[in-house]
């Protein structure tokens, strides 16, 4: 079974938790999904909270997998720069300072 894909995406950060350290803080995605039976292909989606990650493919605490494809959204790249995050490619779901 291929895993599905998601495009168009960004990493979202949620915590109700106004202590909670940033590493702590829970990650999601949002994005189109393709090939997945769950959805139809193109349509947007936040998956739950990513509970691993391995370079592009991830696993969320539900134990759905997912893979990242392509660049992200370019809000969310400005977004980024604007923070003075730096976008790694490679590992797109961890945070670099």
């Amino acid at each position: 079974m291929s895993v599905p894909i998601i495009k168009e995406w960004a990493v979202c950060y949620s915590s109700e938790d106004l202590y909670q350290p940033p590493e702590a803080v829970g990650r999601t995605i949002v994005g189109k999904v393709y090939g997945s039976s769950k959805f139809e292909d193109g349509v947007k989606i936040r998956t739950g909270t990513v509970k691993s990650a391995n370079g592009r493919e991830f696993i969320t605490e539900s134990g759905s997998h997912y893979r990242l494809f392509g660049r992200p959204r370019k809000d969310y790249l400005k977004w980024l720069k604007d923070s003075g995050v730096k976008y790694d490619s490679n590992n797109p779901i961890r945070i670099n300072k």
